[in-house]
């Protein structure tokens, strides 16, 4: 085989190799936003697979690949051609696999992470060693092997984080141990706010409302998986807070379980429950299940607050042992704690705000929403 063609053989493999980094990369960040559980992430593979192969290039980048193999090499001057047409569409379909990266809409954005570094990088080093050990066998089978690789990158990845999988485990049970120890020397008021929607809301109006009379610390944005709560605790939990207000996640791997085995909550709030979450837990009966399951258990809290509009909530019988405390908009079940002559304007919104002992107060706030009436009882 000439030197060009060797050259171009090359060029032709080093280009699929950057597009299986760059598709990794991708599908790292689909695997991150499916909290790195291999069966949602299989799910959402199988349900974009438009997505997946709307690169056709790759399609007949893989096309040469399997024409390669068998053809067992080309063989004299046809070779020469051969991989200069697999480097050229080599060469195109990293240009468009990139292009194709940036333009994909994403809820949240990709976070470089220790383990998602971890991950692409076991990923490209499976890549090489499968190559290697192949192409010492048969360097045919091994270059073709290459040119088929991005279309099976979903695949290498969860082999990535099989392989992955010890470390993985070990790690996250140091972490875990460090933010108990941490939690247990701090011992702030944990207040847990959870439920289909509303959370984050809920979460910024409690810390405001605490923060002229004590010091509050709340999970930053939509932290609310256990390995989130884990680095709050560690990285921003100081002995000066008193009370500490942790967003919890319904769909959660391991469910309340392991976020309660965390961070055990002295009092709950349960904002609405709804079908946000059908996806993870297939029916909305079973949405209803673990939210009625969590009111029920020990570490939920003594008190846990129930939004009172909601009809399921509102439904929820009362628990030996835990006081139940109920709010709303007056004439909605007649909650505890009330909302009356609520005013939702341009300007914000007005209530006068009624507790169970007759107290009468007037509430003002430039929030908009009528909803948020809600959020902030």
């Amino acid at each position: 085989m000439s030197p060009l063609a060797v050259a171009l053989a090359v060029c032709a493999t080093a280009a699929t190799v950057a597009i299986m980094a760059v598709r990794s990369r991708y599908l790292l960040h689909m695997f991150q936003l499916e909290e790195y559980d291999p069966r949602r992430f299989m799910r959402w593979t199988f349900g974009h697979c438009r997505r997946l192969l709307a690169n056709v290039l790759l399609d007949v980048l893989a096309a040469l690949g399997i024409l390669f193999l068998a053809l067992q090499g080309p063989l004299g001057i046809g070779a020469t051609a051969f991989y200069a047409a697999a480097s050229i569409v080599g060469g195109s379909a990293l240009i468009l696999e990139l292009h194709l990266a940036r333009r994909s809409p994403v809820k949240k954005p990709f976070v470089a992470t220790v383990r998602a570094k971890r991950l692409l990088a076991c990923t490209l080093t499976l890549v090489g060693v499968v190559l290697t050990g192949i192409a010492v066998r048969s360097w045919p089978l091994a270059l073709s092997t290459s040119w088929l690789l991005a279309l099976l990158a979903p695949f290498v990845v969860v082999t990535a984080n099989v392989v992955m999988m010890p470390v993985q485990l070990s790690e996250r049970r140091w972490f875990l141990n460090d933010a108990r120890r941490v939690l247990r020397g701090v011992k702030p008021v944990v207040v847990g706010v959870t439920g289909s929607y509303g959370k984050t809301s809920t979460k910024v109006f409690l810390e405001h409302l605490l923060a002229g009379r004590l010091s509050a610390l709340a999970t930053p944005e939509s932290y609310n998986t256990v390995l989130g709560i884990c680095r709050v605790i560690r990285d921003q939990l100081r002995p000066e807070h008193q009370v500490f207000i942790v967003e919890l996640a319904e769909n959660e791997a391991g469910g309340y379980a392991g976020l309660l085995g965390l961070v055990p909550c002295d009092l709950s709030i349960v904002t609405a429950v709804g079908v946000q979450h059908l996806e993870e837990f297939g029916t909305e009966e079973n949405i209803r299940a673990v939210m009625r399951d969590f009111v029920r258990v020990e570490r939920s809290g003594q008190t846990i607050v129930l939004n009172n509009d909601d009809a399921f909530l509102q439904s929820l019988a009362e628990v030996p042992g835990k006081r139940l405390v109920r709010v709303g908009i007056a004439g909605n079940g007649e909650p505890s704690v009330r909302a009356a002559n609520v005013q939702a304007t341009s300007e914000g919104l007005a209530f006068d705000l009624e507790t169970p002992d007759g107290a009468r107060l007037p509430c003002k706030t430039a929030i908009l929403g009528r909803h948020n009436v809600q959020n902030i009882l």
